[in-house]
């Protein structure tokens, strides 16, 4: 089973960094037009809220990951792939550029590279 058909039932439309056909920047132009239709229309004090999510990805906790793949019926060998994925990661500290000591974390994803 490809994962690409099953996005649209998995992200919400309002997401729009990292989707095929959308930017990161799109939430940038829809604040700036938000800004000029209430500038034009409305008269007097306005405010517009912006909220920043904290980082999801560094708190995210693995069992919820699993949780809501099962949730939308993947396979479980394919869960299976990812929770193992996530639990064979190690970090490491460096001081001064060098390594010291190993931890395994127990909740968080992978970013990048």
């Amino acid at each position: 089973m490809r994962i690409t058909p099953l996005l649209p039932r998995i992200i919400s439309v309002e997401q729009t960094a990292f989707q095929h056909g959308k930017e990161i920047s799109d939430n940038i132009l829809v604040l700036r037009e938000l800004v000029n239709h209430i500038n034009k229309k409305i008269r007097g004090h306005n405010i517009i809220f912006k909220f920043d999510m904290m980082k999801a990805f560094d708190r995210i906790s693995w069992s919820f990951i699993t949780h809501v793949l099962r949730k939308f019926g993947f396979h479980p060998h394919f869960i299976d792939l990812i929770y193992n994925n996530l639990n064979a990661t190690w970090f490491s500290v460096l001081i001064n550029g060098s390594p010291k000591g190993f931890f395994k974390p127990s909740r968080g994803v992978k970013q990048g590279d």
